[in-house]
């Protein structure tokens, strides 16, 4: 339905950025890290298989990868020394009408923030939840309706409330009789088209007959209107 709709959301996201008070620079104090002698990387031994150890590069945990060390008296006081600060920010996300499930939202340079990188992208990616009554394909929608054996053989009138909160009334046409898995389609009544929400692809129905469980002679409904139809022809 947002989807269908469109809708205003707020969505709060936890962010890594430089620190405001020394913006991630190095102090003229520091000195190569002595943990990984100015690298920014340590080799840590990791198991692949019983008796077979590897060592693998990974970010020097003294310095995270900077390769500088500053003394403690120095260190920023703000972000004592880490260079960088958590944020938590409120993003204004609007979902316009017709989007589809692969579409994204990015907001660029607004994402992580580490020292010596440029600001990264935050993209909010839209994933489709089920809908109890609608499935989406492209623009188009798909509903499941079940109707009587009686109305499908004399005709049906039903209503099928939209994803915007209009009812569509659906009636059958003269002389038409319904059988199991036929297909209505409403033109114009589908999913909206992205960035161009005047046009729409369309509604189809899936028809489902719901037969009785007794013999039809003992279903006096449908005796009596075939047999009002036989008389009518």
């Amino acid at each position: 339905e947002d989807l269908y709709n469109g809708k205003n959301m707020k969505v709060k996201m936890r962010r890594t950025l430089l620190c405001k008070s020394c913006h991630g620079k190095t102090d003229k104090s520091a000195k190569p890290c002595p943990s990984c002698n100015g690298t920014g990387s340590a080799d840590m031994p990791k198991q692949i298989k019983q008796g077979l150890v590897q060592n693998i590069s990974v970010k020097c945990k003294e310095c995270r990868g900077a390769g500088v060390a500053t003394p403690l008296q120095d260190r920023c006081t703000s972000c004592k020394g880490l260079k960088t600060q958590k944020d938590i920010h409120c993003f204004d996300v609007y979902i316009d009408r017709g989007m589809q499930p692969e579409n994204s939202l990015v907001f660029s340079g607004e994402g992580n923030h580490e020292p010596g990188f440029a600001q990264g992208d935050v993209i909010f990616l839209l994933e489709i939840e089920d809908h109890p009554i609608y499935r989406l394909d492209g623009t188009n929608l798909h509903t499941n309706v079940e109707i009587s054996l009686l109305e499908a053989l004399t005709g049906f009138s039903f209503i099928i409330t939209q994803l915007d909160g209009r009812e569509l009334l659906v009636v059958s046409n003269p002389d038409e009789t319904v059988k199991p898995g036929d297909v209505r389609i409403v033109k114009k009544e589908g999913f909206p088209r992205y960035r161009n929400s005047l046009e729409s692809g369309d509604l189809y129905i899936h028809f489902t007959v719901n037969f009785p469980d007794k013999p039809l002679t003992h279903c006096k409904d449908v005796r009596m209107s075939l047999s009002m139809n036989v008389h009518a022809y």
